[in-house]
């Protein structure tokens, strides 16, 4: 069985389907179905989580993600530091969500770091 990939980078975002669409435009079924296939199909796979200020980072979704990834069996997870590099291309790619226009001193590492605690407090290991 040769493999094909070194390394799957799978970013879960938002857990609860309905806050997903909110945000996203859609829902995740789709998503959380294709985290469980690769997980049971043992690919080599890092989850990781974009934190938003007031949106992804919030108790709520945090602990779904943690229930959701230790369901899967895996105990870890990266989590990532808000940027906006991509909101300038949504529009010229047709994406139907407006920018985030999140203020610069909402994209610190206080966030970040706070997420990180709570994930290590839910069981996962916080990838660096």
């Amino acid at each position: 069985h040769v493999r094909l990939f070194e390394l799957f980078h799978f970013d879960l975002k938002v857990i609860d389907s309905v806050r997903h669409r909110e945000l996203v435009g859609a829902d995740n079924e789709g998503i959380r179905d294709n985290a469980r296939r690769l997980v049971a199909a043992n690919a080599p796979v890092l989850f990781r989580t974009p934190i938003v200020p007031g949106l992804t980072d919030t108790d709520e979704n945090l602990d779904a993600i943690a229930s959701f990834l230790r369901e899967l069996g895996v105990a870890e997870i990266e989590l990532l530091a808000h940027h906006a590099m991509g909101e300038v291309k949504l529009a010229r790619l047709g994406f139907p969500i407006a920018p985030l226009g999140l203020p610069r001193a909402t994209r610190g590492a206080d966030p970040l770091e706070r997420a990180r605690r709570i994930m290590r407090d839910r069981g996962l290991e916080v990838r660096a």
